[in-house]
């Protein structure tokens, strides 16, 4: 297996993330008594969204170098 391959098999993994990240919040959300400000849930949505955009920038970088050979 190429390194190519790799980086982009590990890519593609590491987006599969935002589910769980999802099902977290969520739970959290609807579970807690330590009920978060609308503001606090704004705010971690807003980071899970910076962060799968860098994940799904690496992916395809990745996918064009394994193309790209």
């Amino acid at each position: 297996m190429s390194k190519s391959f790799y980086e982009l098999e590990q890519s593609l993994m590491g987006c599969q993330g935002v589910i769980d990240d999802l099902k977290t919040l969520s739970s959290r959300l609807a579970n807690d008594h330590r009920k978060l400000s609308d503001a606090d849930v704004i705010d971690l949505i807003r980071g899970l969204s910076v962060l799968y955009e860098m994940k799904f920038d690496k992916t395809w970088a990745a996918l064009n170098d394994f193309r790209d050979k």
